[in-house]
């Protein structure tokens, strides 16, 4: 028998999970960038479930300039942009949190938000995994990790939100964490998919 079977949900800061029963929890609370065509199994732009509507490659394979939605908001009613990318991103190359998620920033060599909703990720090589690694960094809502944390990302791993995420943007929205009981989540009425 498995004796994690009742292992709790170690955080649910989607730039701080490794572990399977947080990732399980994650996955219903904060979108990717870029969506996975259901039917094709290939990375979609516009996929239902994600935030970029398209996307736009340099000549050199270099520079992916992503539009994002417009039409969705955290579950506080403030606007997902590409500053709660950017912000993501700043945090894990910080090396002053436990992201496990230094792998994926590590091709990238800038990223910009020109506008709310345009994000430029500059890659250091045309690899054919940049948009693998790209979809590995979850955007967060930048607003309230601000508010707790200002940009001292080295407060990250103790932040109040790892366990009361209070704004999430998936199909459900955090309920209440029972440490050693349960995790309860409920349908975010505001999800545009």
């Amino acid at each position: 028998p498995n004796s994690n079977a009742n292992a709790d949900v170690a955080t649910m800061n989607p730039l701080l999970i490794n572990d399977v029963y947080s990732q399980e929890i994650a996955q219903f609370l904060f979108p990717p960038l870029i969506g996975v065509d259901p039917e094709k199994g290939v990375f979609a732009p516009g996929a239902k479930g994600s935030l970029a509507t398209d996307w736009q490659v340099s000549e050199d394979g270099l520079v992916y300039t992503y539009t994002l939605r417009d039409d969705w908001a955290w579950s506080d009613g403030t606007p997902i942009t590409a500053d709660d990318y950017v912000y993501a991103f700043n945090a894990i190359t910080s090396g002053n949190t436990s992201s496990p998620r230094a792998y994926a920033a590590a091709p990238i060599a800038s990223i910009e938000a020109p506008d709310a909703h345009t994000l430029v990720i500059t890659y250091k090589t045309a690899a054919c995994n940049n948009l693998n690694n790209t979809t590995a960094i979850l955007p967060v809502p930048s607003h309230i990790f601000r508010d707790q944390i200002g940009e001292d990302y080295a407060k990250m791993d103790e932040m109040e939100f790892n366990k009361n995420p209070i704004a999430s943007a998936g199909p459900f929205s955090f309920a209440q964490f029972l440490p050693g009981q349960q995790v309860s989540l409920q349908a975010n009425q505001t999800y545009p998919d």
